[in-house]
């Protein structure tokens, strides 16, 4: 599977990409942390003109990202057909479209908001949506897809690694939430990663889970931080998740490897 790629024609180092990332993602995280005590951004307009800064930030972010990924928007230099693993991929889509149905109050309630809020949650959600999914999605499963590209679980560990780091990443929530909170988005959020995983290389594309990942931050939880959830739920979720991610992945993977042999 090696030689199908795209990762191996990147001309950048894995050092030069982990600085890279770990540069790019500090500046995306404290992006917007600097104005919090400032009455003005406290305000109705305040909140608009920070994420009208924020997404310029993180589309400059999401940029270079890209450009440290290899400026490729696909995993494989050409895509392999499912074939067989098709079954698995219709309930892996059944199993997101199920989390979506979920989402249809919170798209609700932002489409009632105030319109300053409501754009301000929009922009919110497709600054994050784009530069995580190139921070996390793109250069770091990039890097640790360079680092293992000779192992045979090529996909699956990037995909485990990189979604690992991205839950991590929201504990930088505890700035405006309390830790019980945090940890049960952190539990989400790392679940939602591997989600994100799945879809970018059944697809081959980055595309598909930008708009997957901005659609389901499309929340006035976006501003106000998420409440807190039953245990049990979470811990549902996460399984969920994960388990249908993890196995898609392998399956598909175990596919490609069994498609190049042939």
């Amino acid at each position: 599977m090696e030689d199908n790629l795209e990762v191996t024609k990147n001309k950048y180092s894995i050092p030069q990409m982990t600085i890279a990332f770990i540069v790019l993602t500090v500046i995306y995280s404290f992006r917007n942390i600097i104005f919090l005590n400032v009455a003005f951004f406290k305000s109705n307009n305040g909140e608009l003109l920070l994420a009208v800064i924020g997404l310029i930030i993180s589309l400059i972010c999401a940029h270079f990202a890209n450009i440290f990924a290899g400026k490729s928007f696909g995993i494989f230099v050409r895509r392999i057909k499912q074939g067989k693993v098709l079954w698995l991929t219709f309930f892996f889509t059944l199993s997101v479209i199920i989390i979506y149905y979920g989402k249809v109050s919170q798209w609700i309630e932002t489409a009632h908001q105030p319109l300053f809020t409501m754009v301000t949650i929009f922009l919110s959600a497709i600054a994050a949506g784009l530069c995580e999914e190139f921070l996390f999605r793109d250069l770091l499963f990039n890097i640790f897809t360079k680092l293992f590209v000779k192992q045979r679980y090529v996909l699956i560990l990037p995909a485990i690694l990189s979604s690992l780091c991205f839950g991590l990443l929201h504990f930088i929530n505890l700035i405006r939430q309390t830790f019980t909170v945090t940890a049960q988005q952190v539990i989400v959020v790392t679940a939602m990663g591997l989600m994100f995983c799945t879809i970018r290389i059944l697809t081959n594309n980055m595309w598909p889970s930008v708009i997957m990942h901005i659609a389901f931050d499309i929340s006035p939880v976006v501003l106000t931080g998420d409440a807190l959830a039953p245990w049990s739920s979470i811990i549902v979720i996460f399984i969920w998740i994960s388990g249908i991610s993890l196995l898609t992945i392998w399956a598909y993977h175990h596919h490609c490897l069994k498609e190049r042999l042939n």
